[in-house]
């Protein structure tokens, strides 16, 4: 099972996160891209404000973006209609993003220094100028943001453990 955004005007809504500004997160996602052309979101900050995260395909790239902190495109791209379980790790005090794929590491980037905010976020859209846009042609089994560095497996919790900010399981683990 999964929760499939089919590309236009749908969405769920993400309340924003107490205790931030956040310099240590795991995002953990298994996803599956039904189009890799174009913009397609998993995860995306309202508006776009110091510290808001997009985490998506964007312009056919698969990025993990942060304000203040510059875009991240990776060298690894999803393969369409394929599950992947995707790990990021963004870490400002070591100052890099780690991105883990199937629980391997395909690359890391000396890049991360502004810690993320989560004001307010959607799976499978972005909320700007009142409306939407970017709608995702994509599945999400889970998704889970973690305030602490993991180690790039699926951490598969039961809730309630200590540093997670966020889940969403749309698939039994």
């Amino acid at each position: 099972n999964a929760m499939y955004f089919i590309g236009q005007g749908d969405r769920v809504e993400v309340p924003a996160f107490k205790n931030g500004p956040f310099p240590v997160v795991t995002v953990e996602v298994w996803v599956r891209f039904h189009n890799l052309n174009g913009n397609h979101v998993i995860f995306n900050d309202h508006l776009w404000s110091r510290g808001d995260l997009h985490y998506q395909i964007y312009a056919s790239r698969f990025s993990f973006d942060v304000n203040g902190n510059g875009d991240i495109d990776w060298n690894w791209q999803p393969t369409k209609d394929k599950w992947h379980f995707i790990s990021i790790i963004y870490n400002t005090e070591k100052r890099f993003t780690k991105l883990y794929v199937d629980g391997r590491l395909v690359q890391a980037v000396s890049r991360a220094t502004t810690p993320l905010t989560f004001t307010g976020a959607n799976l499978g859209a972005w909320q700007v100028n009142g409306g939407y846009d970017r709608h995702g042609d994509v599945s999400l089994a889970s998704l889970r943001i973690w305030s602490e560095e993991k180690d790039g497996g699926d951490s598969c919790p039961e809730g309630g453990e200590s540093g997670l900010l966020l889940m969403y399981d749309f698939d039994d683990c």
